[in-house]
């Protein structure tokens, strides 16, 4: 959940985008935070727990909310490591001693984004819903030279892995790095079967 976005207008009377840290949009899943919730006419307070970590870890921030009248999408910028996001302090992690060194791993790296961008004025009143006159763009890397590309229908071109955190992520998929001794062994192999091909 991405907080609303503030009312502000900066002293042109132009709207001010906040910009927030992706560790306060993670604080619901701390095990300290309650989330109240109504469905079916009930209102229900919950408190979600992150306890392990996965292999793979998948993103969505929720920037699109129905009213009455139109769909409205929340521009707030959610700020993210593209590199080294470490999740240790975050989460209550059972990393208990005898568990196995994946375990153990708490940092990610981002191998994909995607962003939705939408024309100014879309879903303002007598405006297009955004999801119908918007367009999606993903970022991927390619592994072996580590180079990121923006790709949006046919169109790829490089990009910054700076201008990636900034963007209006809708979803963010990182992946756990290896333990040091894993991925030591792992580049080795890498290395033996390339001069093996030569």
């Amino acid at each position: 959940d991405i907080p609303p976005m503030p009312l502000f207008k900066d002293s042109q009377g132009g709207l001010i985008i906040p910009q927030i840290p992706l560790f306060d949009v993670l604080t619901k899943y701390n095990g300290e935070k309650f989330t109240d919730s109504v469905r079916a006419g009930h209102q229900l307070r919950k408190r979600y727990t992150i306890t392990k970590l996965p292999r793979f870890l998948v993103l969505h921030l929720d920037r699109f909310k129905a009213n009455n009248f139109y769909v409205e999408k929340n521009p707030t910028i959610v700020n993210f490591p593209v590199k080294n996001l470490e999740l240790r302090d975050h989460f209550a992690l059972d990393l208990a001693p005898g568990a196995d060194e994946d375990a153990k791993v708490t940092k990610y790296d981002l191998v994909a984004n995607i962003c939705h961008g939408s024309p100014p004025g879309q879903g303002k009143e007598g405006q297009k819903n955004p999801l119908e006159g918007g367009s999606y763009r993903v970022h991927v890397q390619h592994k072996a030279t580590e180079q990121w590309y923006e790709i949006q229908d046919l169109h790829v071109q490089e990009t910054m892995p700076q201008l990636i955190g900034l963007s209006e992520s809708n979803i963010m998929i990182y992946e756990r790095k290896k333990p040091a001794a894993r991925a030591a062994a792992d580049a080795a192999a890498e290395l033996r079967a390339e001069l093996d091909e030569d």
